[in-house]
């Protein structure tokens, strides 16, 4: 018995007289199925693995799929359809009987509203021939399978709807979808709104906190620059305020990147001190004294300092507050005490 054939016209043909198998390049039937080809790019040949059409004994019943995946496959229903004829074609989403029982029914259900929506919103296009194609297939399959009717009241509804009812009733639907819509979009604008103002509250709130905290941070900075000059220079007391200090700082930076703030104020603790010959900042990094003299003079000339190589620092950068000299950044007002301080002593 030939297998093999020339044109998928021809196995659709061999599966409408009831034969078992028949094999094309493109199409595939076997027992009670015709296949259609997916190419698979792994193994690289044509797998016949899509379902679409069955056939069952009963009431010499056909599921005939309505997808059209390609424009191949679109060829392939056709001629299938024509084929199959003299059959009581049924067509389906899932042609599966143990995949598609739910499937199918939500399928039709979804291109009935689809349909009569864009039935009511087009100006010259009708879509009634759509809407009852989807409507009849459906109430066929319901019958064919058997499927329990009490489950399916809204379904069995729209089915014996006149096509008046059908777009009064959709049209109910869709005017309640537009409203939850607009009801949901009024939802989130009203919750971001809260959320902006509660960012915008809790900026505000971070900017008192520091207008309150900004004499005491000064006063503390001013006791631990006190503290530092003095000859009996008391370690353990700046600690404690640097730490205090560092504290506020981390805070601030936090609520800094937190709030997107443009203006960040920079708390600074390196302060400079005379040791014998050097010059020697509160955290133990030190420069000669002709470096800081070099460094002075070129500050109050307006010269370029950047890059300048400072005790195995390089300057960073410069304005009007600080100098940034490695990891460490200065008072540009203790730069100006410590030229002070040498100028006294006529260094």
């Amino acid at each position: 018995m030939k297998l093999v054939y020339q044109t998928s016209f021809e196995v659709s043909h061999i599966f409408a007289k009831g034969d078992i198998k028949a094999i094309n390049t493109n199409t595939r039937c076997r027992n009670t199925t015709i296949y259609n080809y997916t190419y698979n790019d792994y193994i690289s040949y044509y797998s016949y693995n899509t379902e679409i059409s069955r056939r069952y004994k009963k009431n010499d019943t056909i599921l005939l799929s309505y997808y059209n995946y390609s424009v191949t496959t679109n060829k392939h229903l056709r001629e299938l359809k024509s084929a199959l004829s003299h059959y009581n074609i049924i067509q389906v989403c899932e042609i599966s009987p143990n995949k598609g029982l739910k499937e199918n029914i939500k399928d039709y259900m979804r291109n009935i509203k689809d349909y009569t929506k864009k039935h009511l919103n087009a100006r010259k296009l009708s879509y009634k021939s759509d809407i009852y194609f989807y409507i009849n297939n459906m109430k066929k399959y319901i019958d064919f399978m058997k499927l329990d009717k009490r489950k399916l009241k809204r379904e069995l509804k729209i089915i014996n709807m006149s096509f008046n009812d059908l777009l009064e009733y959709y049209s109910e639907i869709d005017k309640h979808d537009k409203i939850s819509r607009i009801n949901e979009q009024k939802r989130i604008l009203t919750k971001e709104k809260k959320e902006l103002k509660e960012k915008k509250e809790k900026v505000k709130k971070f900017f008192i906190y520091w207008d309150v905290k900004r004499d005491y941070i000064k006063r503390l900075i001013n006791i631990m620059r006190i503290n530092f000059h003095r000859k009996n220079y008391n370690r353990y007391l700046n600690n404690k305020i640097f730490d205090i200090l560092y504290t506020y700082e981390t805070n601030f930076n936090t609520y800094y990147h937190l709030f997107n703030i443009n203006k960040r104020e920079k708390f600074t603790f390196n302060f400079l001190k005379l040791d014998k010959n050097i010059i020697k900042t509160n955290r133990n990094a030190t420069i000669t004294i002709k470096e800081g003299l070099m460094l002075h003079r070129l500050l109050s000339s307006k010269k370029s300092v950047y890059g300048l190589n400072l005790g195995g620092y390089k300057v960073i950068s410069l304005n009007d507050k600080y100098i940034k000299i490695g990891c460490h950044d200065i008072l540009i007002d203790e730069i100006n005490y410590i030229a002070n301080l040498l100028q006294l002593k006529g260094v």
